[in-house]
């Protein structure tokens, strides 16, 4: 059986040239995705076999980020379970809470402190965020489609979330 071919390539003859990263089939469940592509701006082979180890480098700096930066939903979720203090204690919901926010204190009257310290105890899953809700969208478009989506789409996008975004989260809004 042959090996992969490393390289650029085109998705169609005499098109655009892309840098292709296979993501390792132990590490798709955590990166949410088979494999990372990104164009190389370009229909010269040439030009594209050039442009390809730097782009290449890029893509594997983007993986690596995805799979080192928890995101704050999955730092509740680690803190929702018991953690022990130095000493030995168990912490409390509160400074489990206060260390995933990162402050001193957990303020009752600040809704997204209540928002963590309630899903920290199982009272409430913690409310999709707009920012967390974008970023879904992208990575879902992402998946269904051959080429990710323009910057020019993603920023028309983000322009849509700010002009909702004082009606409140997407988990206030329905159909209605």
């Amino acid at each position: 059986m042959g090996r992969k071919k490393q390289g650029p390539y085109q998705k169609k003859s005499g098109g655009t040239y892309y840098c292709r990263l296979v993501v390792p089939t132990p590490l798709r469940e955590a990166a949410g995705r088979t494999q990372l592509t990104r164009s190389l701006k370009t229909d010269d082979y040439n030009t594209a076999l050039k442009r390809f180890g730097g782009v290449l480098q890029e893509l594997e700096r983007d993986l690596q980020r995805q799979l080192a930066d928890p995101s704050f939903r999955q730092k509740v979720a680690l803190n929702s379970g018991s953690a022990l203090t130095p000493d030995g204690s168990d912490l409390t919901a509160s400074e489990k809470a206060a260390a995933v926010l990162g402050v001193r204190f957990v303020d009752e009257k600040n809704i997204r402190h209540r928002q963590v310290l309630d899903a920290i105890t199982g009272q409430k899953p913690l409310p999709v965020t707009w920012d967390e809700a974008l970023a879904l969208w992208i990575k879902e478009r992402n998946k269904a489609n051959a080429r990710n989506l323009a910057e020019g789409s993603i920023k028309q996008a983000q322009k849509s979330v700010e002009e909702v975004r004082p009606f409140g989260s997407p988990s206030d809004l329905n159909k209605h």
